[in-house]
């Protein structure tokens, strides 16, 4: 065998020890009560059993000895569930502060009304007067109300609020638009 394979068979063989030492216990068989082949799992039900990782020994072995092709997304996918995002604190998101209507027009004044909330991609000033000049000859402004919008301090974007405490608080803690953290990395 060439040296490469001859690496590539040692890991394998390595993998699959290593498997074999959680499937059965690091070699530990105290739970065994005398009866052995009633406690003894067929190789088919070990196959079939979910591991912690969300697979099943077969599909894990399966991934192990092969190169991971396309075909395998729903499989990696099942992995990826099994880790939870790493989410803004709570403390963060709660201190978040809504911008008053002034503000929200002086950021629309500066770089133009942005187009939509870079989360849900709705309209993000749906409900906000862009201009604040009377219309149609009216004395007064309409009485539209701004929506409750967030400008998040790091990078300067801004969202509806409800759309980035959601976002902040379940799927990540960075701005959905550029990744940029909203927090120190030491305070994580």
């Amino acid at each position: 065998m060439a040296p490469r394979a001859d690496r590539r068979a040692s890991m394998l063989r390595a993998e699959e020890a290593y498997i074999e030492d959680i499937l059965y216990g690091y070699g530990d068989e105290s739970w065994l009560d005398g009866d052995e082949d009633e406690d003894m799992l067929t190789d088919e039900e070990v196959e079939d059993a979910e591991l912690e990782c969300g697979l099943t020994t077969r599909e894990l072995m399966d991934i192990l000895s092969r190169d991971i092709t396309t075909d395998d997304y729903d499989t990696l996918l099942k992995l990826d569930d099994r880790v939870p995002p790493k989410t803004a604190k709570a403390e963060f998101i709660s201190n978040l502060r809504v911008l008053s209507l002034a503000e929200v027009m002086a950021l629309v004044a500066a770089s133009g009304p942005p187009e939509q909330c870079g989360v849900c991609l709705c309209p993000l000033l749906e409900a906000v007067d862009v201009d604040p000049r009377p219309q149609n000859g009216s004395s007064s402004s309409s009485s539209s109300t701004a929506a409750e919008i967030i400008q998040l301090p790091r990078c300067g974007h801004i969202f509806h609020a409800k759309c980035a405490r959601e976002w902040l608080g379940k799927f990540g803690r960075t701005c959905p638009i550029d990744r940029v953290e909203v927090e120190d990395s030491e305070d994580f």
